[in-house]
């Protein structure tokens, strides 16, 4: 073999080398860009399937209760008002409302970030630390909220 034969082959081995780890570098690549693209399609799903929960949400709002002094608090952490406030004990034997409470319900408007109290007779002697109410109200859209759920006392 001539020099100039030898010298061919060994640019040929050369280049095909070059491209062997060339094509096994662009194909780690491109997995890792597929990963990529993977995990942006789900990021991009999650905040459109946020967006749309919240679109949803718009004209709903949230009712939270708690105790506070004895007394039950009823406050409106949504965005758009509630009207015609119901409250419901699971057992009547855990309604401590004082007096002629109930005639405040249900409560015609409660704006966002607004709260009212109900003057109760909670105390730990008295009440069960743990009971179950619901609040029904109606949401500025006219659909029908409603929160089950505990109350401690």
């Amino acid at each position: 073999m001539s020099n100039f034969e030898i010298i061919s082959i060994l640019l040929s081995s050369t280049a095909l080398v070059i491209s062997l780890v060339s094509i096994v570098r662009s194909r780690k690549t491109q997995a890792d860009f597929l990963k990529l693209e993977k995990v942006h399609a789900e990021l991009s799903r999650k905040q459109l399937d946020e967006i749309e929960l919240n679109e949803s949400n718009k004209g709903k709002t949230q009712i939270a209760i708690f105790i506070q002094d004895g007394n039950i608090v009823l406050s409106n952490e949504g965005s758009v008002k509630a009207k015609d406030i119901g409250l419901e004990f699971s057992k009547d034997e855990d309604n401590k409302l004082v007096g002629g409470e109930w005639s405040k319900l249900p409560y015609p408007i409660l704006n966002p970030n607004e709260q009212f109290r109900l003057v109760a007779a909670y105390n730990n002697m008295q009440a069960p630390p743990i009971f179950a109410i619901k609040v029904k109200w109606t949401n500025h859209d006219g659909s029908k909220g409603e929160y089950e759920g505990v109350l401690q006392s």
